[in-house]
């Protein structure tokens, strides 16, 4: 999660050999540099606040087997719904429905970010 967050990892976190630390900085920049390279939003938790006041993730998730109801999925992990941004299948998540307006603005922020990497 630290990672994920662009943070080390402290002795809170209770992982179990841990390379996301101060120590091995460099190593940490080089893995989130070509994480990023393979998909530039992976590590963008930027929330998107949709026309009538709920926040989802803009880039939603993609979940496959989990029914994005346990803590690989994006949403679920940050106490979100899924919504139309996202790729699951399956979905057991509360499911927030986007107007085309929402969706046309997320995805001129998505251009924007990407145009920014």
């Amino acid at each position: 999660m630290c990672f994920r967050k662009g943070q080390s990892c402290k002795e809170a976190c209770k992982c179990l050999d841990c390379q996301n630390t101060e120590d091995n900085y460099s190593n940490v920049i080089a893995e989130r540099k070509d994480i990023k390279s393979r998909n530039p939003i992976s590590l963008n938790f930027e929330l998107f606040k949709t026309t009538i006041g709920t926040n989802v993730l803009i880039k939603g998730c993609n979940c496959k087997k989990s029914h994005c109801n346990k803590n690989y999925c994006d949403c679920h992990q940050n106490g979100l719904g899924c919504s139309d941004l996202c790729g699951c299948l399956d979905c057991k998540n509360q499911k927030v429905q986007l107007s085309q307006r929402d969706k046309e603005r997320a995805g001129d922020r998505l251009v924007q970010i990407l145009e920014l990497e």
